[in-house]
Order: structure tokens, then C-alpha cells, then sequence
């Protein structure tokens, strides 16, 4: 038990550290700062940031800021708050253990999704275009109605009455600040996953798998293919922020068909490497299934399955056009769906498939967008061979998978 709590809280800070690092390396922390005033100086404030130029990777690196800015926020409110009243019993945690095992990121993404459309989309996004609640005034009526109600409910999550007290929803009203903050620049799907991403930095603690010799195979497997695929890259990583606007250009200049593999094996395993050292919980995806052989299984692990992604990835973009008309927020939604089906069994391992699977799947979209259906199949024809290896090394973690020592 305490090597796991150890474990998690290396997890948890190595995280932030992460985060922090980006984010003061993009200068979002300078930028939050900044406009985050304009939230509560009036009409002229609030039409100023709704109305500020945004781009996809701006609102990723604001995202980062608002998650590095709040948690020592979250840190110091606890120990006051724990300090006067005790640490309380929170049922949050023993949720993961409670749950049937399977798809927690899908549960837990679906309790976001709702608290955003209540506290931020309704209360901000619905009731604010009624005439007599569309001033300043009643917005922020409305923001402190919406985000009182939504930080009150989060008193459910004490199991004993006494634990009750309306000081330890402190964290939740100030986070609901931040969240209105996203909200106001850059809409609903941005402060899902703001509030998402300050969950998955929580969700690190909680962990259930066991560190061991698979892990270091995995990891020097991981560290082989990031350095051999950066070696053999002849075009700048700086050209793929063409795929983070709102109007992402997919094909790059001058970027042939081994470009794109070699980036997609560099981002995979790059992405993989830091959290596989942050001792993240691994998702159950692989299992003993990964064992089998034979030419009917090869088949269709390395053509039709393959061929079958490749038709529904570009069938469901293009019926997602209907309804989404911004190409960024389209292939986001895509990114997001996909990870539904990753199935988990701990907080650690959700985590872990937010912070890998959904950059990594978003830049395999792009890639797919820019190949062309043929090539794409071919190409994840390819990618299916070349990570076979470490898919050999997971399902080994998986099958050894436990308890913490």
C-alpha cells in the first residue's frame, strides 16, 4: 500500500512538472495571468476575450496553464481546509474499486461532459442569450449561480455528514473560475477537456499495477524507436503545427510517405516513454491474445483490420462534417470517441490514455488525412508491423499485471 501511494505521488508531481514545463515554455502561464482580469471587468472585458484571436494550439497551451495554474491553488486550499477540519472521508477515491472493471475513461468523461453543459453551457451559453439575463450583470449572476450549485454538489463526494462542510467546495468554485475563463474564449469542448485534464492529474494517484521487468524492456524498447525514428527524420517537427489551427492543413510541404511514419513513431513512443516512466498504470488493450499466430490471425491483425479503420476513421470525419463544421474541433470529437473504447482498470491507467492516446490519435488523423485513403491503409499496415514488438512487451505487462509491492 505505501509503494503504491509512493508510486502515485510520483505520478501526480512528475505530471505537473511535465505541464509546468510546457506551459512556461509556451508563455500560457504569462497569458492566463493576463486576460483572466478581463473575465470580471465588465461588458468591454468580456467582449474582448470572447472576441481575441484563438488558434487549436492555443487553446491546448491555455489549457496546460489553467491545470499548472490551479492545482497548488487545490494543494494549499486542502491542507487549510484539512488542517480546520479533518481530511474527511472522500468516496471519490474508492470509485475505480467499485466499478466493474472496463471503460472508466468513458464513465468518468461522461460525468465532465455533463457538469460542463450545467454549470458553463446552460447557466452561460443558454440562459445568457435570454434578452432580460444577456448583460453583464446577469452573467455574472448567472456565474456565480452556475458554479455555487456545481461546486456544491461536489459535497456528495464526503460519505459522512460531518465532512460535509460547504469550505471544502473552495477548490471547485475557484477551479469553476478558470473553467468559465476557457469557456468564454474558447467554448464547451475546450472546458470539457480543461476539466478533464485536471481530473487525469488526480486520477495519477490511484494505481493498481505492479512495476517490473516488462516495464524496463518496454521502456528501452520505446527509447530505441523515438531515437532511431528522430535520427532518421529529415523534416522539422515544427511542421506539424499546420495540423494544430482551427483549419488544419494535413498534407505538409515537401513531406513524403516514410515522413509521416517516422513522426508517427517518434510521437508514439516519445509519448509512451514519459508516462511508462512516470510509472502510469497500463490499459488493458493487449492480453495473452497477443500470443496467438498463424496466417488467418496475421491476416486480419496486419491487412483487414487495418483496411477497416482506415474505412471507418475517413467515414466517420466525413459524417461528422454535418455537424461539425471546424475541422479541428471535428477530428478532436473523433480523437475522443476513439479513447471510449480503451478499456481501464485503474485512475492511473485512464489517465494515461488521455495524456497518450488522444495526442497520438489526433496526429495519426492528421497523417491519414494527409496520405489518402490508399496510402493511409498502407501506412497503418506498416505502423501494425513495426509496433508489434512493443505490443508483444504490453500484453507481458498486462498478463503480469497487480497488485503494487
Amino acid at each position: 500500500m505505501e509503494t503504491k501511494k509512493i508510486a502515485g505521488l510520483w505520478s501526480f508531481i512528475g505530471t505537473y512538472v511535465v505541464l509546468f514545463l510546457i506551459a512556461l515554455k509556451t508563455g500560457a502561464i504569462d497569458i492566463i495571468i493576463k486576460e483572466l482580469p478581463l473575465l470580471f471587468s465588465g461588458a468591454t472585458g468580456m467582449h474582448e476575450l470572447a472576441n481575441s484571436p484563438t488558434t487549436l494550439l492555443m487553446m491546448l497551451e491555455a489549457i496546460t496553464a489553467v491545470i499548472v495554474l490551479h492545482i497548488p491553488l487545490v494543494c494549499a486550499a486542502g491542507m487549510i481546509i484539512n488542517a480546520i477540519w479533518g481530511e474527511g472521508k472522500n468516496v471519490v477515491e474508492g470509485l475505480f474499486g467499485n466499478l466493474r472493471k472496463g471503460n472508466y475513461f468513458l464513465v468518468f468523461f461522461a460525468f465532465v461532459v455533463l457538469e460542463e453543459i450545467y454549470a458553463r453551457w446552460f447557466f452561460l451559453g443558454v440562459l445568457t442569450r435570454i434578452s432580460f439575463l444577456s448583460g453583464p450583470i446577469a452573467f455574472y449572476l448567472l456565474f456565480l449561480a452556475g458554479n455555487a450549485s456545481w461546486s456544491r454538489m461536489h459535497l456528495s463526494n464526503y460519505e459522512n455528514k460531518d465532512d460535509k462542510q460547504i469550505a471544502r467546495v473552495i477548490p471547485q468554485f475557484i477551479f469553476g473560475i478558470f473553467l468559465t475563463y476557457i469557456f468564454v474564449k474558447y467554448g464547451l469542448l475546450a472546458s470539457i477537456l480543461t476539466h478533464f485534464s485536471m481530473n487525469a492529474v488526480i486520477f495519477a494517484m490511484a494505481k493498481t499495477q505492479k512495476f517490473g521487468e516488462a516495464n524496463v524492456w518496454y521502456i528501452a524498447a520505446h527509447a530505441v524507436y523515438a531515437g532511431a525514428s528522430y535520427m532518421l527524420m529529415d523534416k522539422p517537427l515544427s511542421d506539424m503545427m499546420a495540423w494544430f489551427s482551427y483549419t488544419p492543413t494535413f498534407a505538409l510541404a515537401g513531406w513524403e510517405f516514410w515522413d509521416y511514419v517516422l513522426v508517427s513513431m517518434f510521437v508514439t513512443s516519445i509519448l509512451a516513454l514519459v508516462f511508462e516512466i512516470l510509472l502510469y498504470d497500463q490499459s488493458e488493450i493487449y492480453d495473452s491474445k497477443n500470443g496467438k499466430s498463424g496466417i488467418a490471425y496475421n491476416v486480419i491483425s496486419y491487412i483487414i483490420a487495418p483496411a477497416t479503420l482506415t474505412g471507418i476513421l475517413f467515414g466517420l470525419y466525413a459524417l461528422m462534417g454535418y455537424a461539425i463544421a471546424n475541422v479541428a474541433y471535428r477530428i478532436l470529437v473523433l480523437v475522443i470517441i476513439i479513447a471510449f473504447l480503451e478499456k481501464t482498470k485503474s485512475g492511473s491507467a485512464t489517465a494515461r490514455v488521455y495524456w497518450t492516446i488522444l495526442p497520438d490519435t489526433y496526429i495519426t488523423i492528421c497523417i491519414l488525412q494527409a496520405l489518402g485513403i490508399g496510402p493511409a491503409i498502407v501506412f497503418l499496415i506498416i505502423m501494425s508491423v513495426i509496433v508489434r514488438p512493443i505490443g508483444y512487451l504490453k500484453g507481458r505487462q498486462t498478463m503480469r499485471g497487480g497488485q503494487f509491492y
